[in-house]
């Protein structure tokens, strides 16, 4: 997979703060006020500050 160059430009960043807010929505977010059931916290504001984070959930034991 490659990385896809998009240009920077006013438009750009417009169509993607329309497409982010259409987003929001659907996910029933209101903006940049963080809902209690959010946990408080978003990973998102700023692109360059942004990472995810895995969970596991497993058993370990001592192999036999």
């Amino acid at each position: 997979m490659h990385p896809i160059d998009l240009p920077d430009t006013p438009e750009m960043r417009a169509k993607e703060a329309e497409d982010g807010a259409y987003g929001m929505k659907l996910l029933g977010l209101k903006g940049r006020e963080v809902q209690p059931w959010e946990d408080g916290f978003r990973t998102h504001d700023i692109a360059e500050h942004s990472f995810e984070w895995w969970y596991f959930t497993m058993q370990l034991g001592d192999p036999p």
